[in-house]
């Protein structure tokens, strides 16, 4: 019997480490002196990487099989050594650059043809000098560039068709929309130099309270943009639809009846299948609430006090850091101290008919404990798919660490227990002077009825991507890193340090 457990039990652990990772080969590069990674995927689930140098690009081709199909190398024209890189889209005969030059305002193609390598360029229009750049994205098969117009609450998005930019503005009922823009950027996952900043949200990788962390997020899907701000008392949703060029704007007030008027009040929300999970938090009560932003119908409200037992909870209160420590929480009213003291946050992921509700904190705080090449923390990027339906190609975007694909790992959080300077808010973490700390519960939700659910969490992808990376590197992650969506799985991809290797790994969804 017990050699039956025994044997039940190592077979358990094989299939465990069978789902968490496999290895899918390496390449090696014919460029050096890699400054980032970029990839696109399109919408027959071919992909490529591209390797980015001072003077170069190396392009890696990928079929649907995950079969290497062919390699580019090609010089930067010198012209556009110097403008800022927005994206990458990838064709069945083509992979397209996307540029930006500070100075003359241009948006700027490079097309790459894979058989051959020729490249030919073309500037398919101009900003304006009041418009500031916002973001980068792909729908409905157009690279749109989105501006705001400085001083004014108006959003301008700009598709390129056929070779040109077509412009169009959408004005916004919200007038302080510019100035929520400009400022409290030092508290996004992106660079803090931007003139104006929003966290973008992607849903085929897991979120988490790091990912979701900023109270200004953007999120694209279908021919929708959506703009949400989160205040202590509101949330301000803003809908962009490219079909028709409409614009609306809503705003929802959460009043609770403990603490309401507090000083140190703080609300986040997840916005999931046209539903607005909101967090409302005080002192003295947490409020949580699923709004359909459409109908404006409240789907479900769970309450909690400091001295009450959350009972929509699923498992403990964990709290993590990227020092690889985590420990459980089991006191109520030190949660609301720790999480009123930094930023609250909530991340929503469904799986089959659940959704995975993440409530929490995240804060940063200085230290000087990462003993990595240079003193600095890895760079990090995740490429996402472009298929499904969403048109004839796939873009990596970014904009310097921003954008779509373009953009460090540490955003997700999948580090060392937690996160470790990787993609937006996605994976982390140490750097030479800052650590992450989060504390977050779960909570499951029928997706039907909002009810929730009894059970056991899943493991999720950043456990298992976490656990790899700490047992494979130890405390020497390499500093560039990929991450793909290819169809069931992510691909992550490892440049080796002074190896000149690119190692790659996937990981079931």
């Amino acid at each position: 019997m017990i050699k039956s457990i025994y044997i039940t039990c190592f077979l358990y652990v094989l299939s465990f480490f069978a789902l968490a990772q496999n290895e899918e080969g390496s390449l090696n590069l014919l460029v050096k002196k890699v400054e980032n990674i970029y990839s696109a995927v399109d919408e027959n689930e071919n992909y490529v990487l591209a390797f980015k140098t001072p003077t170069q690009f190396e392009f890696a081709f990928y079929d649907n099989a995950n079969k290497k199909t062919g390699d580019i190398l090609i010089t930067v024209p010198s012209q556009l050594r110097k403008d800022i890189y927005l994206g990458l889209q990838l064709q069945n005969d083509s992979c397209t650059l996307y540029f930006f030059s500070e100075k003359t305002r241009a948006i700027t193609q490079l097309n790459v043809i894979r058989a051959s390598g020729q490249t030919t360029r073309r500037t398919v229009g101009e900003l304006a000098y009041t418009d500031k750049y916002l973001k980068s994205v792909f729908l409905n098969n157009k690279f749109n560039l989105l501006t705001v117009t400085q001083g004014k609450s108006q959003i301008n998005v700009h598709a390129v068709v056929d070779g040109k930019m077509q412009n169009h503005t959408y004005p916004i009922e919200m007038p302080d929309m510019y100035k929520r823009l400009s400022n409290g950027n030092n508290l996004l996952n992106e660079e803090a130099d931007v003139t104006l900043g929003i966290d973008r949200i992607y849903y085929d990788i897991e979120n988490n309270v790091k990912s979701s962390r900023a109270t200004k997020k953007i999120y694209a899907f279908d021919q929708y943009i959506y703009l949400v701000f989160d205040d202590p008392d509101y949330s301000h949703v803003i809908q962009l639809n490219l079909e028709d060029n409409t614009s609306v704007y809503k705003q929802f007030l959460f009043n609770q009846d403990k603490g309401n008027n507090s000083s140190k009040k703080q609300g986040n929300s997840f916005l999931l299948n046209g539903i607005l999970f909101r967090i409302t938090m005080n002192p003295d009560q947490l409020t949580f609430t699923a709004i359909d932003i459409n109908s404006n119908k409240t789907y479900g409200s769970f309450f909690s006090t400091p001295n009450n037992t959350i009972n929509f909870k699923n498992g403990p209160i964990i709290q993590e850091n990227s020092e690889d420590k985590h420990r459980v929480l089991e006191d109520n009213a030190a949660f609301y101290k720790k999480v009123l003291n930094s930023n609250l946050s909530i991340a929503v992921n469904q799986r089959d008919s659940i959704y995975i509700v993440e409530i929490g904190s995240y804060e940063e705080y200085v230290s000087n404990n990462y003993n990595g090449p240079n003193g600095g923390g890895p760079n990090i990027s995740i490429g996402m798919g472009m298929g499904m339906g969403m048109g004839m190609g796939g873009m990596g975007m970014g904009m310097g660490n921003m954008g779509y694909g373009g953009y460090p790992y540490s955003n997700y959080g999948w580090g060392s227990p937690g996160y470790y300077n990787g993609y937006n808010g996605y994976y982390p973490y140490n750097s030479s002077t800052t650590t992450i700390r989060t504390l977050y519960f779960h909570s499951m939700l029928d997706t039907s009825t909002f009810n929730h659910e009894e059970g056991i969490v899943p493991i999720s992808l950043r456990e298992r991507v976490s656990n790899f990376e700490t047992g494979v590197f130890k405390d020497k992650k390499p500093e560039l890193i990929r991450i793909v969506d290819f169809k069931e799985k992510i691909l992550i991809g490892y440049l080796l340090p002074n190896k000149n290797i690119f190692q790659m790994y996937s990981f079931v969804k």
